[in-house]
């Protein structure tokens, strides 16, 4: 898929954007919970639920299971996306998760406390204005490999 020549995955299985927008609030607002208290549980937490969300089936992720839950309580509906941007920016979910996750544990602060701005951030432009990174950062990734 191409945005503004921007190169994007693409696996022609779509997903509801507003599901995964509120998926990115709920990362959003873990992550700030997780600024305020420094609990390293709950970067672990956001780390297993992306794990599960990107390499296993996404339907065991409590995220999923909540956003189900408050997309049923609303009238957003569904929106049709293409997969594989969300599932690869889930992938660097999981990957900065992990990071922050083992920083916290062993008390790099500061390392954890840049990732969480960073998940912070782009959960938040997910979220609030639906823009998703991923097609940006598979884009570098892509120039870099070759």
């Amino acid at each position: 898929m191409k945005n503004n020549n921007i190169v994007c995955p693409v696996d022609f299985v779509t997903v509801n954007e507003y599901k995964i927008r509120v998926i990115a609030f709920l990362v959003f607002t873990l992550s700030i919970i997780f600024i305020v208290t420094d609990y390293w549980i709950i970067a672990a937490f956001m780390c297993a639920d992306f794990f599960l969300r990107s390499f296993v089936n996404g339907k065991l992720s409590v995220l999923s299971y909540a956003a189900n839950y408050i997309l049923a309580k609303t009238l957003l509906g569904n929106k049709p996306v293409d997969r594989a941007p969300k599932k690869f920016a889930a992938q660097m979910g999981f990957a900065l998760t992990l990071f922050i996750s083992i920083s916290s544990v062993i008390n790099y602060n500061y390392s954890s406390f840049i990732g969480v701005i960073i998940l912070i951030i782009f959960s938040s432009l997910e979220s609030f204005i639906g823009f998703c990174a991923g097609c940006y950062i598979y884009h570098f990734y892509q120039k870099l490999i070759k």
